[in-house]
């Protein structure tokens, strides 16, 4: 029962407290995630190599900010990896 289980994806998400579902899957994803890169047995802290896991590859994505000058027209662009 996954009601029951909840503090096992999060400590944050308890019974009887109100969440949303962007924050229910954001959990699960992150828990994912980190049972994958645990039965692979590695600690692996660089976050490029992270991002080629199966869960990554299937749920993941980049968030792009941009940044453009009115006047000149000069644009600047930063990825952050998202799941």
């Amino acid at each position: 029962n996954v009601f029951k289980n909840l503090r096992l994806l999060s400590k944050k998400l308890r019974p009887g407290r109100q969440e949303d579902a962007q924050e229910f899957l954001r959990f699960l994803m992150e828990a994912l995630q980190n049972a994958w890169l645990a039965q692979e047995r590695k600690k692996i802290k660089d976050t490029r190599i992270q991002e080629t896991t199966f869960i990554h590859k299937l749920w993941g994505g980049y968030l792009r900010s941009q940044i453009k000058c009115c006047k000149c027209g000069y644009e600047t662009n930063t990825y952050d990896s998202i799941l």
